[in-house]
């Protein structure tokens, strides 16, 4: 596996979520200096459910798979290292989950990380547990339980990361 198969298949990934994203009017913008949630604000004010709403575009730090080696002798091996590369965030407005966004880099290994407010979910379903209350407004639902759940989530998701 040479530098240029790698390059070849983040490139790959690149015009995909390029063309994907012309077929379906998702803007792609480059991510802003400041604060992204703010920056996304307007993108989601008329945005449908379960849709992608925007998709920035920015040069982070990642822990991608280099291509070390020789053309001449054709000798490669593989090797983890930090760099600054472009990644994708693609925004969603979930149904179920509300505003999420799920980063991808096109880079080997491919990690990609989702992070949600959890507020919204955990909301949701302390409406629904309330709504449950008995006649004599004692709670037949868990809402202790909802109560407890932290307010915001972030999973991430690499092959590169060994799990706990």
């Amino acid at each position: 596996m040479t530098r240029d198969t790698l390059r070849g298949i983040a490139d790959q990934f690149q015009r995909w979520v390029t063309e994907r994203a012309e077929k379906r009017n998702i803007p792609i913008v480059e991510a802003p200096k400041g604060r992204r949630d703010e920056f996304v604000d307007p993108y989601f004010e008329r945005a449908k459910p379960d849709a992608i709403v925007v998709i920035l575009k920015a040069r982070e730090p990642a822990r991608i798979m280099t291509a070390i080696g020789y053309n001449v002798v054709n000798r490669w091996h593989l090797q983890f290292a930090q760099r600054c590369v472009i990644q994708y965030n693609f925004y969603i407005n979930d149904r179920k989950w509300g505003r999420m966004f799920v980063r991808v880099c096109p880079y080997l290994p491919f990690s990609a990380r989702i992070s949600s407010n959890g507020s919204m979910p955990h909301s949701r379903q302390a409406l629904s547990a309330r709504s449950k209350l008995t006649k004599d407004s004692k709670p037949r639902g868990g809402l202790n339980s909802i109560a407890s759940i932290s307010a915001s989530s972030t999973i991430s998701i690499s092959s590169s990361e060994p799990s706990a």
